[in-house]
C-alpha cells in the first residue's frame, strides 16, 4: 500500500470511522516483465533493475534468488 494510502487508512482507523479496503498480492513477474516489453515500446519503463537477466530466469521458470544463488 502506498504511504499516503497507508496514512489516511491510519487516520480513519484512529477515528473509528469503518472504511472498505482491497489487498493486493504481488504481481506475476511474468506479466511485469511482458508489460515493461509493451512500456518500452512507447517509450516507458517501470524502472526494473536487470531486467533482461529477470526475463530469463522467469522464462526458464526460476525465481530471482534462486538464479542469482546459481550464478554466485
Amino acid at each position: 500500500m502506498p504511504p499516503r494510502n497507508r496514512a489516511v487508512a491510519g487516520y480513519l482507523l484512529r477515528r473509528g470511522i469503518a472504511t472498505l479496503h482491497r489487498v493486493h498480492g504481488k504481481p506475476d513477474a511474468k506479466k511485469v516483465l511482458e508489460f515493461e516489453e509493451l512500456a518500452r515500446g512507447f517509450g516507458y519503463s517501470l524502472g526494473v533493475e536487470n531486467l533482461h537477466q529477470r526475463e530469463i530466469a522467469v522464462r526458464h521458470g526460476f525465481r530471482a534468488g534462486a538464479c542469482k544463488a546459481r550464478t554466485a
